[in-house]
């Protein structure tokens, strides 16, 4: 535990990131790691798309603004599996259903991590690859998604042989991979990016966060990060657009809803639908993060 120097805490947790992969899997990254009450690594399979995304933004991200020293393997094998979700049918962030299993599940939870990945290694390690990639999986969502009747399932899994795993709400799916397409944009100026960050910012605010700030989590859904990490994404394309009415929609909901599930330390609990009395307690710290980003 490190409570004084901050750099130094961003590289211990570069060295946990650099510290997560899986020998018996290909050396693909474990999805959790647990510190109590007994220490292991668990996970994978489905999160084959989520955690090489997480990891490969916060690690180049630290590299580039706090000078840290990367284990360079390290980064090389969440790149490989960052490309290897990417490898299936159709281009979008797949996962296995178990590890070792085929790639080809679906979970649309899993394309703003994608996107983070992609972002991530165009940015700071000028990948073509990468580029490649995000051109053909935004391409791939503009053919397969619909902002009125969502993703095009039928062809999904008997075109593609996708195994589609549908999610609550477009908040905790699709949406959350505005603020990944705004920074990808932001990287490389490319246009599509922005282009589908907008369309999936007209079905956010038209129906999920709306001009009166309200939170309902039968209406976003119980996974609070998805909401919190949505409205980040919406700050950022106001910010980068200059949109003073988006930015007011936020505001809105800043001021409002958040306070449904967050406490007076930014604070937020994982799931709005836990009705446990201790289900405050809780959380994600990136939720926290989110809040900052957006204030």
């Amino acid at each position: 535990m490190n409570t004084t120097d901050i750099r130094d805490a961003i590289q211990l947790g570069c060295r946990t990131m650099a510290s997560v992969f899986n020998a018996d899997d290909h050396d693909l990254p474990y999805f959790g790691s647990q510190v109590r009450p007994d220490p292991r690594l668990s996970g994978g399979g489905l999160s084959d798309a989520h955690v090489p995304g997480r990891h490969l933004n916060a690690l180049l991200n630290a590299e580039d603004a706090a000078g840290v020293d990367l284990d360079a393997a390290a980064v090389a094998k969440h790149a490989r599996a960052a490309f290897f979700s990417y490898s299936g049918p159709l281009a979008l962030p797949l996962g296995r259903s178990a590890s070792g299993a085929r790639l080809g599940a679906f979970d649309p939870h899993n394309v703003r991590e994608g996107f983070h990945a992609l972002c991530a290694l165009a940015q700071f390690r000028d990948s073509a690859r990468a580029q490649e990639v995000a051109a053909a999986s935004i391409a791939a969502i503009f053919t397969t998604w619909d902002p009125d009747t969502g993703w095009d399932r039928d062809r999904l899994e008997t075109a593609h042989g996708l195994e589609f795993r549908p999610t609550e709400t477009f908040i905790v799916g699709l949406a959350r991979a505005i603020g990944p397409l705004v920074k990808y944009f932001r990287a490389t100026g490319y246009g599509p990016a922005l282009e589908l960050a907008i369309v999936l910012k007209e079905k956010a605010t038209s129906e999920f966060f709306l001009a009166d700030g309200s939170y309902e989590a039968r209406r976003f859904g119980a996974h609070t990060h998805s909401t919190t990490c949505v409205m980040s994404s919406l700050a950022q394309l106001a910010d980068l657009t200059s949109d003073v009415v988006l930015l007011e929609r936020v505001r809105a909901f800043y001021d409002r809803g958040l306070w449904r599930i967050r406490d007076a330390l930014g604070w937020v609990m994982e799931n709005s639908g836990d009705k446990n009395q201790h289900a405050m307690d809780r959380g994600e710290v990136n939720n926290t993060g989110d809040i900052l980003e957006t204030a």
